[in-house]
Protein backbone atom coordinates (compact mmCIF):
# COMPACT_ATOMS: atom_id res chain seq x y z
CA UNK A 1 0.00 0.00 0.00
CA UNK A 2 1.19 3.50 -0.80
CA UNK A 3 1.16 5.81 2.22
CA UNK A 4 -0.32 9.17 1.32
CA UNK A 5 0.02 12.00 3.81
CA UNK A 6 -3.50 13.26 4.49
CA UNK A 7 -2.17 16.70 5.38
CA UNK A 8 -0.43 16.97 2.00
CA UNK A 9 -3.63 15.85 0.27
CA UNK A 10 -5.72 18.51 1.99
CA UNK A 11 -3.07 21.20 1.37
CA UNK A 12 -2.83 20.28 -2.32
CA UNK A 13 -6.57 20.84 -2.72
CA UNK A 14 -6.73 24.11 -0.79
CA UNK A 15 -8.36 25.96 -3.67
CA UNK A 16 -11.48 23.84 -3.28
CA UNK A 17 -14.47 24.91 -1.19
CA UNK A 18 -13.35 24.27 2.37
CA UNK A 19 -16.39 25.71 4.10
CA UNK A 20 -18.75 22.81 3.43
CA UNK A 21 -20.44 21.71 6.64
CA UNK A 22 -20.84 18.15 7.81
CA UNK A 23 -24.61 18.09 7.19
CA UNK A 24 -24.12 19.20 3.59
CA UNK A 25 -21.37 16.62 3.06
CA UNK A 26 -23.72 13.90 4.29
CA UNK A 27 -26.33 15.15 1.82
CA UNK A 28 -23.73 15.03 -0.98
CA UNK A 29 -22.93 11.45 0.05
CA UNK A 30 -26.60 10.56 -0.19
CA UNK A 31 -26.70 12.04 -3.70
CA UNK A 32 -23.60 10.03 -4.64
CA UNK A 33 -25.47 6.86 -3.79
CA UNK A 34 -28.08 7.79 -6.40
CA UNK A 35 -25.32 7.74 -9.03
CA UNK A 36 -25.03 4.00 -8.44
CA UNK A 37 -27.49 3.44 -11.31
CA UNK A 38 -25.39 5.60 -13.67
CA UNK A 39 -22.28 3.64 -12.75
CA UNK A 40 -24.05 0.32 -13.31
CA UNK A 41 -25.22 1.47 -16.74
CA UNK A 42 -21.73 2.64 -17.70
CA UNK A 43 -20.16 -0.63 -16.56
CA UNK A 44 -22.72 -2.81 -18.33
CA UNK A 45 -22.36 -1.22 -21.77
CA UNK A 46 -19.49 -0.73 -24.19
CA UNK A 47 -17.98 2.73 -24.12
CA UNK A 48 -18.42 3.12 -27.88
CA UNK A 49 -21.41 0.94 -28.71
CA UNK A 50 -22.61 2.22 -32.10
CA UNK A 51 -19.30 3.47 -33.38
CA UNK A 52 -17.07 0.70 -32.00
CA UNK A 53 -16.49 -0.79 -35.46
CA UNK A 54 -14.45 2.33 -36.24
CA UNK A 55 -12.22 2.07 -33.17
CA UNK A 56 -9.08 -0.04 -33.35
CA UNK A 57 -8.96 -3.21 -31.27
CA UNK A 58 -6.10 -2.12 -28.99
CA UNK A 59 -7.92 1.09 -28.05
CA UNK A 60 -11.17 -0.80 -27.44
CA UNK A 61 -9.44 -3.34 -25.22
CA UNK A 62 -7.69 -0.64 -23.21
CA UNK A 63 -10.90 1.39 -22.84
CA UNK A 64 -12.73 -1.74 -21.70
CA UNK A 65 -10.03 -2.40 -19.10
CA UNK A 66 -10.16 1.22 -17.89
CA UNK A 67 -13.95 1.10 -17.79
CA UNK A 68 -13.69 -1.89 -15.44
CA UNK A 69 -11.20 0.01 -13.30
CA UNK A 70 -13.84 2.68 -12.63
CA UNK A 71 -15.88 0.08 -10.73
CA UNK A 72 -13.92 1.07 -7.60
CA UNK A 73 -16.00 4.25 -7.59
CA UNK A 74 -18.66 2.19 -5.75
CA UNK A 75 -16.07 1.32 -3.11
CA UNK A 76 -15.01 4.95 -2.79
CA UNK A 77 -18.59 6.00 -2.00
CA UNK A 78 -18.85 3.15 0.51
CA UNK A 79 -15.58 4.25 2.17
CA UNK A 80 -16.77 7.86 2.30
CA UNK A 81 -19.93 6.71 4.09
CA UNK A 82 -17.81 4.78 6.59
CA UNK A 83 -15.59 7.83 7.12
CA UNK A 84 -18.69 10.01 7.74
CA UNK A 85 -19.95 7.46 10.30
CA UNK A 86 -16.54 7.43 11.97
CA UNK A 87 -16.58 11.22 12.16
CA UNK A 88 -20.01 11.03 13.84
CA UNK A 89 -18.56 8.60 16.39
CA UNK A 90 -15.48 10.78 16.89
CA UNK A 91 -17.67 13.84 17.50
CA UNK A 92 -19.68 11.90 20.08
CA UNK A 93 -16.50 10.71 21.80
CA UNK A 94 -15.23 14.29 21.87
CA UNK A 95 -18.50 15.57 23.30
CA UNK A 96 -18.54 13.06 26.15
CA UNK A 97 -14.84 13.48 26.85
CA UNK A 98 -13.38 10.05 26.03
CA UNK A 99 -9.85 11.26 25.30
CA UNK A 100 -7.99 7.94 25.47
CA UNK A 101 -10.50 6.09 23.34
CA UNK A 102 -10.57 9.07 21.00
CA UNK A 103 -6.82 8.75 20.36
CA UNK A 104 -7.16 5.03 19.58
CA UNK A 105 -10.12 5.67 17.31
CA UNK A 106 -8.26 8.38 15.36
CA UNK A 107 -5.27 6.08 14.94
CA UNK A 108 -7.57 3.32 13.66
CA UNK A 109 -9.11 5.66 11.07
CA UNK A 110 -5.65 6.70 9.91
CA UNK A 111 -4.18 3.21 9.79
CA UNK A 112 -7.06 1.08 8.50
CA UNK A 113 -5.87 -0.32 5.17
CA UNK A 114 -9.34 -0.97 3.82
CA UNK A 115 -11.62 1.80 5.09
CA UNK A 116 -9.15 4.42 6.30
CA UNK A 117 -8.51 7.80 4.76
CA UNK A 118 -5.34 6.80 2.88
CA UNK A 119 -7.03 4.05 0.81
CA UNK A 120 -9.76 6.52 -0.17
CA UNK A 121 -7.19 9.11 -1.25
CA UNK A 122 -5.26 6.46 -3.18
CA UNK A 123 -8.44 5.26 -4.95
CA UNK A 124 -9.43 8.83 -5.83
CA UNK A 125 -6.02 9.45 -7.38
CA UNK A 126 -6.24 6.18 -9.31
CA UNK A 127 -9.66 7.08 -10.74
CA UNK A 128 -8.36 10.50 -11.77
CA UNK A 129 -5.54 8.83 -13.71
CA UNK A 130 -7.95 6.33 -15.30
CA UNK A 131 -10.27 9.11 -16.48
CA UNK A 132 -7.34 11.08 -17.87
CA UNK A 133 -6.10 8.01 -19.77
CA UNK A 134 -9.59 7.40 -21.19
CA UNK A 135 -9.62 10.95 -22.49
CA UNK A 136 -6.17 10.44 -24.01
CA UNK A 137 -7.37 7.35 -25.86
CA UNK A 138 -10.38 9.26 -27.21
CA UNK A 139 -8.08 12.07 -28.37
CA UNK A 140 -5.81 9.58 -30.20
CA UNK A 141 -8.85 7.95 -31.83
CA UNK A 142 -10.18 11.33 -32.95
CA UNK A 143 -7.02 11.99 -34.96
CA UNK A 144 -7.47 8.79 -36.99
CA UNK A 145 -11.01 9.17 -38.29
CA UNK A 146 -13.04 11.65 -40.36
CA UNK A 147 -15.27 14.13 -38.60
CA UNK A 148 -18.57 12.29 -39.35
CA UNK A 149 -17.34 9.15 -37.59
CA UNK A 150 -15.79 11.17 -34.78
CA UNK A 151 -19.00 13.05 -34.02
CA UNK A 152 -20.77 9.84 -32.96
CA UNK A 153 -17.68 8.62 -31.08
CA UNK A 154 -17.39 12.00 -29.36
CA UNK A 155 -21.07 12.01 -28.39
CA UNK A 156 -20.96 8.52 -26.85
CA UNK A 157 -17.70 9.21 -25.07
CA UNK A 158 -18.79 12.59 -23.70
CA UNK A 159 -21.98 11.22 -22.15
CA UNK A 160 -20.33 8.37 -20.27
CA UNK A 161 -17.02 10.04 -19.48
CA UNK A 162 -18.82 13.20 -18.36
CA UNK A 163 -20.90 11.23 -15.84
CA UNK A 164 -17.77 9.54 -14.50
CA UNK A 165 -16.01 12.92 -14.16
CA UNK A 166 -19.02 14.41 -12.37
CA UNK A 167 -19.18 11.53 -9.88
CA UNK A 168 -15.41 11.66 -9.36
CA UNK A 169 -15.58 15.41 -8.72
CA UNK A 170 -18.32 14.99 -6.12
CA UNK A 171 -16.41 12.17 -4.44
CA UNK A 172 -13.30 14.33 -4.34
CA UNK A 173 -15.22 17.24 -2.82
CA UNK A 174 -16.77 14.99 -0.15
CA UNK A 175 -13.43 13.34 0.66
CA UNK A 176 -11.75 16.72 1.02
CA UNK A 177 -14.52 18.04 3.26
CA UNK A 178 -14.62 14.93 5.46
CA UNK A 179 -10.81 14.92 5.70
CA UNK A 180 -10.81 18.53 6.87
CA UNK A 181 -13.46 17.81 9.51
CA UNK A 182 -11.57 14.73 10.64
CA UNK A 183 -8.33 16.72 10.93
CA UNK A 184 -10.05 19.46 12.91
CA UNK A 185 -11.47 16.89 15.32
CA UNK A 186 -8.18 15.02 15.60
CA UNK A 187 -6.10 18.16 16.14
CA UNK A 188 -8.56 19.54 18.66
CA UNK A 189 -8.27 16.52 20.93
CA UNK A 190 -4.79 15.16 20.35
CA UNK A 191 -2.38 18.05 20.61
CA UNK A 192 1.26 17.10 20.74
CA UNK A 193 0.77 13.76 18.99
CA UNK A 194 1.84 13.08 15.42
CA UNK A 195 -1.42 14.56 14.12
CA UNK A 196 -0.36 18.21 14.29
Amino acid sequence: MIIIDIYSFVKALEGADSGIGFARLKKELSELEHHHIDLEHIHSSAFFSESSMHVDNDSMMRLSFLQNETSIMHDITKNLNILASNIDILKTMRDIGQRGENINFVNNILSNEEYGINPSIESMQKIGSVLDEMEGIKDRISKKYPIDIMSSIEHEFSQKHGKLRKIHGKQKQVLLGLSRIFLELAKGKIKGDNLE
